[in-house]
């Protein structure tokens, strides 16, 4: 949920054009005011209902009123998304600020985001207390267990250990291309003044020269970015011993380079597991502290080859391929509609004429249109991440089974299995409790039963992820193919 909540924040300050932006250049002051009167109201509502939770707690220990207090939390950093989109829809609230600032290039972009960070570190701000009490409360019985215990961080460094994991990870990239961006289209503007006229093709030269370096740019960005997530994320590596030996062995067993296995330091906060980059130069495990610390060995090397395999399967990259092929076919597709629609003379219904709304081009049409192919795309990402993720686990259950077993053993998938249900059961997660983009933990144990003794090579889910790949490329090449033939045709 938190990355679709940072991508349409993001999303919605590129393009307003896209989801509707008046002008408010005859009173920007009005417009600024009124939306950050808006998140500001949002702010204290929140803050109230969270401080009302935190009342409940201190009074009857209430379990319930905890689950409200997490509740209102994240309603507040949702909440600031929607308030976030009603004031570019309804106020103009990109304009206003662009005017504001003399038309300055990304500042004015950037300072759009900012409140909904700002709101974002306050939900966090406003719940310490109730992550405090319940750390309090947990630490006797930690003892009695005889598990580790880690320093109650400040209010401040909670809140900045929750921007660090949740939200920078993704952000400093986007922020990054967004400068990028605005100074190749600065620099573009003045070179083009001086080549005025130059084209090949009726198109620009430096138009086009602008296109390619930007997507250099984004390129640089992705692949320079497990680097600085080193850095973000607070990360050290494992030191020498059996637990670093045995996991550099998997990768290697694995086919799987990588730069080197981190710790990834969270103050107990988080157990999780990520594996980032996408080159050997730049490419790391990261293993969490509380991972490390609650886990039996096998269900950590279990959660390391399940990492290793979203590298050796090049998930990530299908992902964007995936993302890629949707927006692109679904985009041609809505395209020709639109245009189809403005060509033909078409019926009235409630009092208007489908002309009327998709007269130049589908103009009017096009804004409810993108967020369609929007909302496609999201939902194939979905579908295939969760895919992706089955796959991981597959081959993490078929690197447990044990060095030349041609098949998947039992001991395989109880080692994914259990590590998966004990990072749920850590992290407070019920077993059927699906997500966006992992599915349930349930659903994965399910599957993993379901591949016991098939050979460790050819499972189920690998067909699946094939025919997505398939999907992708195939769907990328036809809105390729039906461009240049409406390019070559004339099409309006």
């Amino acid at each position: 949920m938190t990355q679709i909540l940072l991508i349409l924040t993001f999303l919605m300050v590129t393009t307003p054009e896209v989801f509707g932006a008046p002008d408010a250049a005859e009173h920007p002051l009005r417009a600024v005011g009124v939306s950050l009167a808006l998140f500001a109201a949002l702010g204290v509502l929140g803050h109230l209902v969270i401080a009302r939770c935190a009342v409940a707690v201190d009074r009857t220990g209430s379990y319930a009123a905890l689950r409200r207090a997490e509740f209102g939390s994240r309603s507040m950093r949702i909440g600031a998304v929607v308030v976030h989109g009603f004031n570019i829809i309804s106020l103009g609230w990109v304009p206003a600020i662009h005017s504001l600032t003399g038309g300055l290039p990304f500042i004015d972009q950037l300072l759009a985001i900012t409140p909904v960070m700002v709101l974002w570190s306050w939900s966090w701000w406003a719940f310490e207390p109730l992550d405090r009490r319940t750390r309090e409360a947990t630490m006797v019985r930690q003892l009695d267990q005889g598990l580790p215990l880690y320093p109650i961080p400040s209010r401040g460094r909670f809140v900045l250990m929750s921007m660090r994991h949740q939200v920078l990870y993704l952000a400093l990239p986007m922020i990054v291309i967004l400068g990028w961006g605005a100074l190749v289209s600065v620099v573009a503007a003045q070179v083009g003044g001086t080549a005025a006229g130059a084209t090949v093709d009726g198109i620009a030269i430096v138009d086009a020269w602008a296109g390619v370096v930007q997507t250099l740019g984004v390129i640089a960005t992705f692949v320079v970015m497990p680097w600085a997530l080193k850095w973000i994320w607070d990360t050290t590596p494992i030191g020498p011993g059996e637990l670093r030996s045995a996991l550099l062995a998997l990768c290697q067993r694995c086919g799987v380079r990588v730069r080197d296995v981190l710790v990834w330091r969270t103050d107990g906060l988080l157990i999780n597991g990520a594996a980032i980059g996408i080159f050997y130069p730049l490419r790391y495990i990261l293993l969490t502290d509380a991972l490390l610390d609650r886990l039996t060995m096998p269900q950590i090397e279990a959660v390391m080859a399940h990492e290793i395999a979203h590298v050796r399967r090049h998930h990530m990259f299908w992902l964007v391929m995936v993302m890629i092929a949707t927006a692109a076919f679904s985009g041609v597709l809505a395209d020709i509609v639109l245009q189809s629609l403005a060509a033909h003379d078409l019926p009235i219904i409630f009092g208007f004429r489908l002309n009327d709304l998709s007269d130049n081009g589908g103009a009017t049409l096009s804004s409810p249109v993108s967020l369609g192919v929007l909302a496609l795309g999201l939902v194939m990402l979905g579908v295939a991440s969760r895919r992706f993720e089955w796959q991981a686990d597959a081959f993490a259950a078929a690197a447990m089974s044990g060095i030349g077993s041609g098949s998947v053993t039992v001991e395989g998938v109880r080692a994914m299995s259990s590590a998966l249900g004990t990072v749920a059961a850590l992290n407070g997660i019920p077993p059927e409790r699906g997500s966006w983009r992992h599915g349930s933990i349930a659903t994965r144990q399910r599957r993993l039963l379901s591949i016991i003794g098939l050979p460790v090579n050819s499972t189920p889910i690998d067909r699946q992820v094939g025919a997505i790949k398939l999907a992708a490329v195939m769907g990328i090449v036809a809105s390729g193919i039906l461009t240049w033939t409406l390019s070559v045709s004339g099409h309006p």
